[in-house]
């Protein structure tokens, strides 16, 4: 009831021009880069009056998150099904193998299997996260034990785990499109077939009617984010 009469409350507003209002969603960690440089600001400056809260969370809190009516919409990555979702948009991000540059993977002509991960450092996200819970599955189907050197919670850490020349590590090229770059890091393919599908999504719950507010954000990321405009093979490192 209340989110039906925020939503009302929002269109009456809009029709008498006001554009005052409060946004919240919850994104993966390693779209804010992106989130922030290509959009946020144009979007304040058209909307100075509308209010952004973004939280900052893995697929599994994300969805926890707006089950409990926390945020309006969320976006993630290689999230699972859920019957109660509905989802807006979706683009395909492979899920990729990070490695330093110069790295002896990176010297080979072939694609790399799964199996030949197995004494090579990796540092692993948790499986709170789309990509720690794809990682999980690949090891399951490929009956692959990996022993990370790290495990955490955080993209910025796995980043600089590989910048570090520490070992290698999973994420999609998006997220690391800078150190790609500046020569830091670089991408090896893989035979993984199930990393090539993962894919971002933006979702709210199903039978629940955004705001108007919430609607002009979502259409406003899809046209101005990399991650949301574009699938991974449309975007260019260069």
């Amino acid at each position: 009831m209340i989110k039906s009469e925020a939503s009302v409350l929002a269109k009456l507003n809009r029709l008498k021009g006001l554009k005052k209002g409060n946004i919240k969603i919850a994104i993966g960690e390693g779209f804010i880069t992106d989130l922030i440089q290509s959009s946020l600001k144009e979007f304040m400056w058209r909307y100075p009056d509308i209010s952004l809260s973004i939280e900052v969370a893995g697929a599994a809190d994300a969805i926890k998150m707006l089950n409990a009516r926390e945020v309006d919409f969320i976006i993630t990555y290689a999230s699972s099904f859920d019957h109660k979702l509905e989802t807006h948009i979706e683009r395909i991000h492979p899920l990729e193998l990070i490695v330093p540059m110069g790295h002896p993977l990176a010297l080979q002509s072939k694609e790399i299997s799964a199996h030949e991960l197995k004494n090579i450092p990796v540092a692993i996200i948790n499986t709170s996260t789309g990509m720690g819970k794809l990682v999980d599955h690949a090891c399951e189907v490929y009956g692959l034990e990996l022993e990370p050197k790290l495990q955490t919670n955080s993209v910025n850490a796995l980043v600089s785990f590989v910048c570090s020349g520490l070992g290698v590590t999973f994420m999609p090229k998006l997220t690391v499109m800078e150190e790609i770059k500046q020569g830091k890091i670089e991408i090896v393919k893989t035979n993984i077939d199930m990393f090539l599908q993962a894919r971002v999504r933006v979702q709210s719950l199903l039978d629940v009617e955004l705001s108007l507010e919430a609607v002009t954000f979502m259409r406003f990321l899809s046209e101005n984010t990399l991650f949301l405009k574009f699938d991974s093979n449309k975007i260019s490192v260069d």
